[in-house]
């Protein structure tokens, strides 16, 4: 409900001519269920997400115009801290070692952003950080690579609220041809 509320302050804060009302719709593209899928806003030239973590939410907004995909993930720091390995997945990145908190929510946003989530194989994705990266406004930037993909999704940690971690990924639009 707060997620729902908080995308339509955001997308209202946009001024989009001709979105008079905002509807979040959660219409998966696998099963066409209406209540598990990526979120949209059906008729707005906008790219949305959300992600909960115990009892907090995090949404992400993003013009068409600029940005062609979003993802955004929030996670509890745990009593380990954020730098240390998630051995609870490390099945999922066999051979390979567990990514710590941070870079788990990287590969989350970046996931999301893709709109394949968890559906690929994620001891083959990589986490780097960006080329001449330069911490813009406390964000520290990284390049995600997921199999499948042509090339990097840009991600960022960025500041959150006390006691999270969150990060966010953009794909940039498609340049016409």
């Amino acid at each position: 409900m707060l997620a729902r509320e908080l995308l339509t302050a955001l997308v209202a804060e946009l001024a989009l001519e001709g979105v008079a009302t905002v509807t979040v719709s959660r219409r998966c593209s696998i099963c066409g269920a209406e209540d598990h899928g990526s979120p949209s806003i059906p008729g707005a030239p906008v790219v949305v997400s959300i992600a909960y973590a115990g009892g907090a939410v995090a949404v992400a907004v993003a013009l068409q115009t600029e940005t062609a995909a979003v993802g955004v993930d929030l996670e509890r720091v745990t009593a380990a801290g954020r730098h240390a390995p998630l051995g609870e997945l490390g099945a999922l990145f066999a051979p390979g070692a567990a990514p710590s908190l941070e870079a788990w929510t990287l590969l989350e946003a970046a996931l999301k952003a893709d709109g394949r989530g968890l559906r690929v194989e994620l001891a083959d994705c990589i986490i780097r950080e960006a080329p001449a990266a330069a911490s813009r406004d406390g964000a520290a930037e990284y390049e995600v690579g997921a199999p499948g993909r042509a090339g990097p999704i840009e991600a960022a940690v960025l500041p959150g609220p006390e006691g999270f971690v969150l990060s966010v990924a953009a794909i940039p639009p498609t340049p016409p041809s």
